[in-house]
């Protein structure tokens, strides 16, 4: 059988269901959604696609997708960047890019949720994206 989580049970547990993923990756993990939490923590109890889907409400080939986009998601590049602590970012615009790249939460969503305008949310985010760019370019080119 499987066992449902409070949505900040998933947070407090021990990141068990990650780990195969490195420090920075399960740092991301409070970025999530509460959905794809408890997919992610249903599936590292292990549990079947058809166990999980019945318990979020979703078919089992969508949780396999969800799956590995969340996988995807956690272990990007520009994910990783911005987790990094080096990273010229203030709190709340690095917040709101993880919010972004991690639980994929829109702008217009951010606004509603932050009470703030959306061209804010979203000249923050593409300070953030090019923030993160420069940083993998440099990286590339071995700087």
């Amino acid at each position: 059988m499987y066992q449902l989580l409070e949505p900040d049970a998933a947070e407090k547990r021990n990141f068990s269901s990650l780990e195969r993923v490195g420090a920075r990756q399960r740092k991301a993990w409070q970025w999530l959604g509460e959905t794809d939490r408890l997919i992610v923590e249903l599936a590292s109890q292990g549990n079947s696609q058809r166990l999980i889907s019945r318990a979020v409400g979703i078919t089992p080939g969508t949780v396999s997708r969800r799956l590995n986009a969340i996988q995807q998601r956690l272990g990007d590049a520009v994910t990783l960047v911005l987790l990094d602590p080096s990273t010229p970012l203030d709190d709340d615009t690095r917040s709101m890019a993880l919010l972004h790249q991690v639980g994929r939460l829109s702008a217009p969503v951010l606004a509603r949720q932050l009470g703030i305008a959306q061209s804010v949310v979203r000249e923050r985010l593409r300070y953030a994206r090019g923030i993160a760019r420069g940083r993998l370019m440099r990286r590339a080119a071995g700087g």
